[in-house]
């Protein structure tokens, strides 16, 4: 058979621990080092530690560290439960005992109650359990959904996954979460129970800030500030800077220090500068965050950041009005030189108000439109093309959506999008830093008030 992990019946999967045999939740799994293997053994199978270690169980004391195993296991399937097996050790002891999880966690044998569910376990293969560790650990957001649900550990188990209400068909789930697993442009799966169907979403949102020069991070501070007005922040901040994290940090709250994620920027030319998201997105596992929002250091959010981040992660693409959000003051519409030029392109959208990229920009987390725009970024450098200096990459890429039809409405009711406020924010840059300062205190006067 092909080497696999095995889950007990709470769905918790069996690791070695101290040379024993335990189990551990899957939400706590912070690594594989501890796995043990349901491997071929002579007449049977047999559990090895680690992936490459050749420790293996003895059956006897239940305990690791012999070269060889020492007896088998029998896998006996239950009738009308596929999938769920009991572990009967052969060769050592007694012949009718069988594996159980004890309430401590750990894996022993005994006689007694062998239908008890306790005495039962799944196997799944490595890839199968990782798409799972994946699936419990992600906070998901349903459709119209105010808040994102959890997988509930003390009612899920190898039969059944608790989704905050909701109740799943382990494989049901576990086929999804390894669909999900296996797609690179994607943070949604489906689900369905009961004749209905359920459409979640990732919600691990992100701030994503670009600091390219050490007169930006004052002015970054006080967007810090800002965003902290609307409560306790605990999502994750991203900053990607040609400054060195030292300088950067300095400028930011202690109380959100632990939520950074500090990219590098390497900027040797005028090229490098011409696309500085597209190069931060490239470098970055962008999958691990969903909606990705990118933020300015002069700019004031005016509207409801959380309402805005569950629309955003609703969305399966870009909405100009909605997702990339508006500034309060009206902005002069500027022509895009990339759409001029391209007679083929005939623009639906205008993204990108006042030629600054903001908001969450969903085609943007999708892998395979960010190696279509660096190829055509490429290209049109190596070529002696058309390309404008530094700023243009916001024209650059509305010219890309427009041009791959990636400017499509928001998914959901209109009555429930209603509800939610849009992204809105004002354009602080022509401020110098004592206006944002007092502008910042005197609505925290008011909304203390």
């Amino acid at each position: 058979m092909t080497d696999s992990v095995v889950l007990s019946y709470d769905l918790h999967v069996l690791c070695a621990d101290r040379g024993r045999l335990v189990t551990q939740s899957l939400d706590r799994l912070d690594d594989f080092s501890s796995l043990v293997f349901l491997s071929s053994v002579g007449k049977g199978v047999g559990f090895r530690k680690g992936a490459t270690e050749s420790q293996w169980l003895d059956l006897g004391t239940l305990s690791f560290g012999r070269s060889l195993p020492r007896g088998w296991i029998e896998l006996e399937e239950r009738r009308n439960d596929p999938g769920v097996v009991r572990l009967k050790p052969c060769g050592v002891g007694s012949q009718n005992a069988y594996l159980y999880t004890t309430h401590s966690g750990a894996i022993d044998s005994s006689e007694r109650n062998v239908h008890d569910k306790t005495r039962v376990f799944r196997c799944v293969t490595l890839d199968e359990l990782k798409a799972l560790r994946e699936f419990v650990r992600t906070p998901w957001l349903g459709e119209n959904a105010r808040v994102p649900s959890f997988t509930e550990a003390s009612s899920s188990n190898i039969w059944d996954i608790t989704l905050g209400e909701t109740i799943f068909a382990f494989d049901i789930v576990l086929r999804a979460a390894l669909a999900y697993s296996e797609r690179t442009d994607a943070f949604d799966i489906v689900l369905y129970n009961s004749g209905n169907i359920w459409r979640f979403v990732k919600f691990n949102p992100a701030l994503l800030f670009i600091i390219t020069n050490v007169e930006d991070l004052p002015k970054f501070s006080c967007a810090l500030r800002w965003i902290a007005r609307q409560g306790k922040f605990d999502n994750k901040l991203i900053i990607a800077s040609v400054l060195d994290y030292e300088s950067v940090i300095s400028f930011i709250p202690q109380e959100w220090r632990a939520y950074i994620k500090f990219v590098p920027i390497i900027q040797k030319d005028i090229k490098d500068r011409c696309v500085p998201l597209l190069s931060v997105l490239a470098s970055i596992d962008i999958k691990e965050f969903y909606p990705l929002v990118v933020m300015s250091h002069d700019v004031l959010i005016t509207g409801n950041f959380r309402s805005y981040l569950l629309e955003a992660a609703l969305c399966r693409q870009v909405s100009d009005e909605s997702v990339t959000g508006r500034e309060s003051v009206s902005v002069e519409e500027r022509e895009n030189p990339f759409i001029k030029d391209d007679v083929s392109c005939e623009p639906s959208v205008s993204l990108f108000p006042g030629g600054r990229i903001r908001g969450a920009i969903a085609f943007l987390q999708n892998k395979s439109f960010l190696k279509t725009a660096l190829f055509s970024f490429r290209a049109l450098v190596m070529k002696g093309g058309y390309f404008p200096v530094e700023g243009s990459e916001a024209d650059f890429l509305a010219y890309l959506a427009n041009k791959y039809s990636l400017c499509l409405s928001l998914d959901g009711k209109e009555s429930a999008r209603e509800e939610r406020q849009s992204f809105s924010y004002m354009d602080v840059s022509g401020w110098s830093l004592e206006q944002c300062n007092q502008f910042i205190d005197a609505s925290n006067s008011i909304q203390d008030v």
